[in-house]
């Protein structure tokens, strides 16, 4: 099968598509023919070597945490899939030297797969895996995001703030997003009751929140001072060292702790998202479809930001 990976970390041009053996599931796996995966900041922040501490450096590597496709083969202890289920799921195990979902086959748990919404299209729901597990996990879980809650919204275009934005509106909060000027009126369509101009508004304006959703990863010590008492921070973007700092002293200082998240979503929470998106809650944003062939392209524009949504990259049918 047709696989994308690379041998060495680096740009975007360090991505292969080479010719592999197709892997066969273990007894409490299944076999998925792939149609689509997107791609993560995970994805480019491994391949630049970035986290390297964590994904070591043996090569090669592949690619890819987000699948959507169709089951192929089911392991012997598999109950709830067959095959020709239309399913979607997150890749377990980001730093594994097993290949990754930009691939035409893949072998993943079962337990990290769902069946695919009913009102998506295969393809389109490649773009949510990641991000919808991510936003429901900052907004919910560590959020505590309720109806009435004030809830801000930095990088709201993106990934996962886009997903963010939609499933806060979801739950009744009030949501102020953080734009560039150009998706203020994208991101009042998802659902944002106020959108400000990131580049015009002054972090020492800004009113204060219940919650603060930051997808950046600069300043979080700053838009810590706008959380209310005992308000709650979190941040999905940490890998810089300024942000891990930010982290570290407010566990240590103060009642306004900045949260963050990493590592695989609990049982149970895809299945959660199939739920959501079938109630309309949040629905995939992308910003392009690629083919398999130019997925060099897709990770270059992730690295070079600015997009609204995800970026798709379409493997087979």
């Amino acid at each position: 099968m047709r696989a994308v990976q690379f041998f060495s970390y680096g740009g975007p041009d360090e991505l292969q598509a080479v010719e592999v053996v197709t892997p066969r599931p273990t007894a409490t796996q299944v076999l998925v023919r792939v149609s689509a995966t997107s791609v993560n900041h995970v994805d480019t922040e491994t391949r630049l070597g970035r986290l390297k501490l964590l994904a070591g450096r043996r090569f090669p590597q592949g690619t890819g945490i987000d699948i959507a496709g169709t089951i192929e083969l089911v392991g012997a202890d598999v109950t709830e899939f067959v095959p020709g289920d239309q399913v979607w799921g997150v890749k377990a195990g980001f730093f594994s030297r097993t290949t990754g979902a930009a691939a035409e086959f893949m072998a993943i748990d079962a337990h990290l797969l769902a069946a695919i919404p009913t009102n998506i299209d295969i393809v389109d729901a490649a773009a949510l895996p990641a991000v919808g597990i991510t936003a429901i996990t900052a907004v919910r879980d560590k959020g505590r995001v309720k109806a009435g809650s004030r809830i801000l919204i930095r990088g709201a275009a993106g990934g996962v703030g886009s997903t963010a934005v939609q499933y806060a509106h979801s739950l009744g909060a009030h949501v102020t997003a953080l734009v560039s000027e150009r998706n203020t009126q994208f991101v009042l369509d998802l659902g944002a009751d106020i959108v400000l101009d990131r580049r015009a508004t002054q972090v020492e304006d800004l009113g204060t929140f219940d919650v603060i959703i930051d997808t950046v990863g600069s300043e979080l010590l700053q838009y810590r001072r706008h959380l209310v008492e005992h308000g709650r921070m979190v941040t999905i973007a940490f890998s810089s060292t300024t942000s891990i700092a930010a982290i570290a002293f407010s566990a240590i200082y103060g009642r306004k702790r900045i949260r963050t998240l990493f590592g695989q979503p609990p049982r149970g929470l895809i299945a959660h998202l199939t739920d959501i998106v079938e109630a309309g809650g949040i629905m995939p944003v992308i910003e392009r479809i690629y083919p398999l062939e130019k997925i060099v392209d897709a990770h270059r524009a992730v690295e070079t930001g600015g997009g609204r949504g995800k970026r798709v990259i379409r493997i087979g049918p």
